[in-house]
């Protein structure tokens, strides 16, 4: 058991002694070069997109000034349309309306209209009293 227990020691010994073997200098220049590297690009990256991003923002800026202006101008087109002068001389001028000096004599239908008997409808029955009120208002 105890050659065992030497075996085992004289191991961790030498996988500490093999990783604890200094890096040459080639190794060490190229991971050097590799981070330098890394970190270049990242900085490339960071500065491309950071461009993009305010690309993007002053587009948006510019479109929201012509989106205001627009509103702007349909609040004023609206005030504009809505005044009661405004109406009505658009009516005269391009529909040619004019207002009525009179009420007409006459109110003409395509459609008979028929008023409806309350005996008609069965959930209405017509009750004495109210019919003779109805008829004298006839």
């Amino acid at each position: 058991m105890t050659t065992a227990k030497n075996s085992r020691s004289k191991d961790s010994r030498r996988r500490i002694k093999m990783t604890r073997q200094p890096l040459s200098t080639g190794a060490r220049t190229l991971m050097l070069s590799l981070l330098f590297t890394g970190i270049g690009l990242a900085w490339v990256w960071k500065m491309s997109w950071s461009e993009q991003t305010s690309n993007r923002m002053l587009a948006l800026e510019l479109q929201e000034t012509e989106f205001k202006n627009e509103w702007g101008n349909l609040q004023a087109e609206l005030s504009g349309l809505s005044r009661y002068t405004r109406v009505e001389s658009d009516a005269r001028t391009r529909l040619g309306m004019v207002f009525p000096t009179a009420p007409p004599d006459t109110i003409w239908s395509e459609v008979p209209v028929e008023k409806p008997s309350l005996g008609s409808l069965p959930f209405l029955s017509p009750i004495p009293s109210r019919e003779r009120k109805l008829s004298r208002s006839r």
